[in-house]
């Protein structure tokens, strides 16, 4: 599971922040309504995920006893604050 990142209020995590495989099944079994658009600076984010919405699919996904550990080869990532 990785950390979510906070952008003016808005708690979210990068599809492109995920393992590849964790990515792949991300896309194969995540309603793809749930994305959300952030500008950041002049830049617009397209693969953002509210965390509870990642949080939510990420229990569903990996069950009790199961660790994401066991289905990823990274370490978990710190908790990103981007500034105004």
């Amino acid at each position: 599971m990785v950390k979510s990142t906070i952008y003016k209020g808005i708690e979210f995590v990068r599809l492109s922040s995920l393992s590849k495989s964790e990515q792949e099944l991300f896309q194969k079994t995540f309603n793809p309504n749930l994305f959300i658009k952030i500008l950041i600076g002049e830049e617009i984010v397209h693969d953002c995920i509210q965390y509870k919405d990642y949080v939510t699919w990420f229990a569903a996904s990996y069950p009790e006893g199961t660790t994401a550990i066991a289905h990823r080869n990274e370490e978990f990532q710190e908790e990103t604050v981007l500034s105004n």
